[in-house]
């Protein structure tokens, strides 16, 4: 008991009291001893912590499948608070909750996929209410492994095979493991079955495939005493546990032998048609190799030499491209062409020496022109190549000055067309300059550059179109780049900058370039754009297609406006594409057209044109042909008489007058092949420069032509343009290319095409040339043999010269045989012999010879020093002849006419020897003046040049 007078009662001594629930009494008493009992307030005294019994972990062992459970009975004097298990059987020790309960006071937590062989500790913990804490003592366990790994089977090298030492391919059956655990493996090669460590030359464990090649680990080669050895191989696999045991082993035959292709150099250039060598050096197995073949692309080609072997092979004739030389090393004795020792060796199949054409870069632009400061920007690189490519290089100089080189992110090859997509996040405001290579591996490179620009503000822009499908702001370099789309206004905030804008209906396109609209942000009703029909009236001669109307707010700032007319939907209705032409006026109630000059583009179905101002547009086609008659409003000065003064005065004033013109339709062929009549002849082997002209007749202005050759062969026909890419091409002005032709073919006729690509305008057009192919002398042959036609027609009308037939008969044979020097004499000698024959009859012919043709012979200076020893040849096959027709005539001598004829022959013969002689005297001589000349002149020599200098 305790008293207290007043104020607050503290009641202290409670420690000694045994744990329970206790009731306070208080009793409140006055001085009139007036008391009041109050004995509402309980306590409870508690300093027993939970109490653990039957601690129990199931199931026991416990293996990787298992769920485990862990469980304990809790008990306390008054109520348990909270339970948890801490344990590791997850990885890490944590603090598991519990709420399972079973049986009343049986709590229980479970656990699964538990890793093999994992010691796991646990302990259950608990408090009650008043804070006690207690736990149970630490125990453990270890997942237990189910079962060792299955053995694993050899499938490779399989008994009594035959492998290569330095690469050997071991496979074997994957082994399976009841614990799912995770598996590597053992292998083991040796020259005994008995596997022991002194003759065990492979031994590689912690191989997680199950296949490994030897060449592919460093210091794994197979040891051997000989160069032909039987090894023998097994495999085992490792689980958590440990390893199972060796299936049984198999036996191969390994040799050491190895080859290497000591040239052609590894990736080195080799040209369609070339004699490349190959050589081959054997490193090892000599005594083994005795027999080395060379496969490319499916060709094999046999090798000679031991032990350096060596082939010439033809390089064959296909487009650029990746090849590989492929060398085998046999043993022939064993007569098993499976088995052979082989190296390999890439090169770089090129076009022929001279015919790859420059890549051209046509593209490398921003996908923003105009970007805000630490913006991502991807640059875009597209090249055309004409081979394989070498290398590719953009380097990005920033507002400071300095330069950085971008790396591609991504590419992608199509043929010899390559995409390079580059990445870049600005930190500085200003002008980038994007300088952009790309060069193939012929050492040839194109280049592009171009800039885009960095700021820090942007402004709100709301524009607004009417009678359209859609309207864009689009970026001025990547034209893809659409920023913006709607199809009646656009709300949306920009970079401050220059832009295009570009309103689309179903079949005109208008494209406003370089708008400023940073100056006028908000305008309403941009672009109005209206379908007329039959609003004005075509000009005289015309037929409308279609009629328009286009209003541009003057307040929008632009450089160039270009409108396109799609009329694909109407093409059916047109007579005649080349007739059509684009007029416009300035309103419909007062509409006097004028022509526009706009291109016609046949195969995409559009027409082209540029535009300063904009009204009421008409699409007409010519009726009449290529000229209508248009009507134009144009200003001029007139003086009239008017009173003033006191008199009459004279004064000038101006005014507007229709004048009728008469407008040519145009037609573009901006690319043309200056040759006619469109075709080229060439020998093979051989080459020739072709100009191609681009020319710009229009009042538009080409930006970005990119040319190209092809040719139906190109494995036949090597093609190389001078220049491949202009920047722009000007109204009225003109580009000379040249268009190298080279040949390595046999004759025939192969076409060639040069196409053109114009960017801005969207332009596509190309030229045929035909390539006629000629042997080499061709050109002579034809020639020689109208020659010796012609002869035998003149000897046919001049009976004297039929005496001088047998040297046609062997100018004939030299032809067959491309004896073109020999041919070439013997039809001169039967010309001039004809010619002096009938020089002495004069007097009795009636129509005396005045013109022998005269054959063109090639420029080579070595022709020229052969013909000057045929000369001498000449003497004694012309003095034999001689000889041979007197002995002919002698039998003639009792003949009066024949005696006449004979002596006629006799004369024109010895003065064909005659002059014969002073030519061979002078021959030396003749040639070199004639060599000189040529040098000045040009490269022919005629037979009448000859004949005059003997």
């Amino acid at each position: 008991n305790t008293t207290a007078t007043n104020g607050t009662l503290l009641v202290t001594g409670f420690a000694s009291l045994p744990d329970g629930k206790y009731n306070l009494t208080t009793q409140l008493c006055d001085y009139a001893n007036n008391c009041a009992n109050y004995s509402g307030v309980f306590a409870t005294i508690d300093t027993n912590p939970p109490n653990f019994t039957g601690e129990s972990k199931t199931p026991s062992p416990s293996y990787v499948n298992d769920t485990v459970v862990l469980e304990a009975n809790i008990t306390d004097n008054f109520a348990i608070a909270q339970v948890w298990v801490e344990t590791n059987a997850t990885g890490t020790t944590a603090n598991y909750s519990v709420a399972n309960i079973t049986n009343g006071n049986r709590y229980n937590s479970t656990f699964a996929n538990i890793t093999n062989q994992r010691i796991v500790g646990w302990k259950f913990w608990a408090n009650d209410s008043a804070g006690n804490t207690n736990s149970t003592a630490l125990f453990t366990f270890m997942t237990q492994n189910i079962g060792l790994a299955s053995p694993p089977n050899p499938t490779g090298p399989i008994n009594s095979s035959t492998a290569m030492y330095n690469n050997v391919t071991f496979n074997w059956t994957t082994s399976t493991d009841p614990d799912n655990d995770s598996l590597t493996y053992e292998i083991q090669a040796s020259n005994s079955t008995g596997f022991e460590t002194k003759n065990t030359t492979l031994n590689i464990t912690g191989i997680t495939a199950v296949q490994i090649v030897t060449n592919q680990l460093p210091n794994q080669t197979i040891t051997m005493q000989g160069v032909v050895e039987t090894q023998y191989w097994r495999v085992r696999a490792r689980d958590a546990v440990g390893l199972n045991a060796f299936n049984n082993y198999s036996n191969f035959t390994v040799i050491k032998a190895q080859i290497n292709i000591s040239a052609p150099n590894i990736n080195s250039i080799v040209r369609p048609g070339q004699n490349t060598t190959v050589n081959i050096t054997e490193l090892l197995g000599g005594d083994w190799i005795n027999n080395a073949t060379v496969l490319v692309n499916g060709t094999q080609t046999q090798l000679t030499g031991n032990p350096n072997w060596t082939a010439t092979w033809t390089v064959p004739t296909y487009t650029p491209q990746i090849l590989t030389i492929q060398a085998r090393g046999y043993n022939q004795t064993m007569n098993d062409p499976t088995i052979f020792v082989t190296d390999s060796k890439t090169v770089r199949l090129g076009r022929a020496e001279n015919g790859t054409q420059t890549p051209a870069l046509n593209y490398s632009c921003a996908n923003s022109t105009y970007a805000i400061n630490n913006t991502p920007i991807k640059i875009i690189q597209y090249a055309l190549l004409d081979t394989l490519l070498d290398s590719t290089s953009l380097t990005l100089t920033l507002p400071n000055g300095t330069s950085t080189n971008l790396t591609a992110i991504e590419t992608s090859t199509n043929g010899y067309a390559q995409l390079h997509n580059y990445t870049y996040t600005p930190t500085q405001t200003g002008n980038y300059t994007i300088n952009a290579r790309v060069t193939d591996m012929e050492g040839q490179a194109g280049t592009f550059t171009t800039n885009f620009t960095i700021t820090t503000t942007a402004t709100a822009i709301n524009i607004s179109a009417t009678g359209l499908q859609t309207i864009s702001i689009q970026d001025t370099c990547n034209f893809a780049n659409n920023i913006a789309t709607n199809t009646s206004r656009i709300s949306t905030t920009i970079p401050d900058g220059i832009f295009n804008i570009k309103a689309n209906t179903s079949s005109v396109t208008l494209i406003l370039v370089g708008v400023n609209l940073t100056a006028t942000p908000n305008i309403t009703n941009a672009i109005n754009f209206t379908t007329l029909t039959n609003a004005t009236t075509p000009p005289n001669n015309t037929r409308r297609v279609k009629e328009f109307q286009i209003d541009v707010n003057n307040t929008l700032n632009y450089t160039t406006a270009r409108i396109m007319i799609d009329y694909s939907d109407v093409a059916s209705t047109i007579g005649n594409e080349s007739a059509l032409l684009v007029v416009k006026c300035t309103n419909t109630t007062n509409c006097n057209y004028a022509n526009l000059n706009a291109i016609t583009f046949q195969n995409n179905k559009t027409i082209f044109f540029n535009v300063s101002s904009f009204s009421v547009f008409m699409l007409v086609e010519n009726t009449t042909g290529n000229i209508a008659t248009i009507t134009n409003t144009v200003t001029v000065d007139r003086t009239v008489t008017v009173s003033g003064g006191g008199g009459l005065i004279l004064r000038t004033e101006t005014i507007e007058k229709n004048v009728t013109v008469d407008v040519k339709i145009p037609v573009l062929k901006p690319i043309r092949v200056l040759t006619a009549p469109g075709s080229v002849v060439l020998e093979s082997d051989n080459r020739i420069n072709v100009p191609i002209q681009l020319s710009n007749d229009e009042n538009v202005t080409f930006r970005n032509l990119t040319l190209r050759a092809t040719s139906d062969s190109p494995q036949h026909v090597g093609l190389n343009l001078s220049r491949t890419f202009f920047a722009e091409l000007p109204p009225g002005t003109g580009q000379i290319v040249n268009l190298t032709i080279r040949t390595f073919s046999p004759p025939g006729y192969y076409n060639i095409t040069v196409n053109l690509s114009v960017h801005d305008p969207p332009i596509e057009d190309s030229t045929p040339i035909l390539l006629n192919l000629v042997e080499k002398g061709g050109a002579l042959k034809v020639e020689l043999a109208k020659a010796i036609n012609f002869a035998r027609d003149l000897f046919k009308q001049n009976p004297d010269c039929l005496e001088l037939s047998e040297f046609l008969r062997q100018a004939g044979q030299a032809l067959n045989q491309s004896n073109y020097t020999r041919a070439k004499r013997l039809i001169d000698l039967s010309l001039n012999s004809c010619r002096d024959l009938i020089a002495q009859n004069k007097k009795t012919r009636t129509a005396p010879v005045t013109n022998i043709a005269s054959i063109t012979l090639p420029g080579d200076p070595l022709f020229y020093y052969a013909l000057a020893a045929l000369a001498a040849l000449t003497l004694i096959a012309a003095l034999t002849l001689s000889r041979k027709r007197l002995a002919k005539t002698g039998a003639e001598e009792m003949h009066g006419h024949a005696h006449a004829r004979r002596q006629k022959t006799r004369d024109a013969v010895g003065k064909t020897l005659e002059n014969a002689k002073t030519s061979a005297a002078n021959a030396a001589d003749a040639v070199a003046g004639i060599f000189r000349r040529r040098n000045k002149k040009s490269d022919r020599l005629t037979v009448t040049s000859l004949r005059r200098k003997g």
